[in-house]
């Protein structure tokens, strides 16, 4: 069953509410992203490294906020699968549930968030 426009609004809410120091850790690694982006040292790819998808934003996801230029880019729907599904195959299967259904409307930016 794939995940309505909805539920998956509310998981990346859930994904907002994390705890603090955490939050901290992901805002340094995410600016330095932004940073290395915007220098050219770090390039943001066109195609979401798990799906495949070429006709979304990609995001940077940080595996370790320790090693912030360590990145894997992600469609903001895969992104949000690695964070409520660790299992890789789980998170694919779930996308390709998602890209069933008509994309996201509006929310959707193009960044480097984590």
């Amino acid at each position: 069953m794939a995940l309505s426009n909805d539920e998956i609004r509310e998981l990346i809410e859930k994904l907002k509410k994390t705890d603090r120091t955490a939050l901290a850790s992901d805002q340094k690694a995410r600016s330095v992203v932004s940073h290395a982006i915007a220098n050219g040292s770090l390039v943001n790819p066109n195609e979401c490294e798990d799906c495949g998808v070429t006709n979304r934003p990609i995001q940077a996801h940080h595996e370790d906020y320790n090693k912030p230029l360590e990145v894997t880019w992600l469609c903001k729907l895969c992104h949000v699968a690695r964070h409520t599904k660790p299992n890789l195959s789980a998170s694919i299967k779930i996308v390709r549930q998602i890209q069933n259904k008509s994309p996201l409307k509006g929310g959707e930016s193009n960044g480097s968030e984590s």
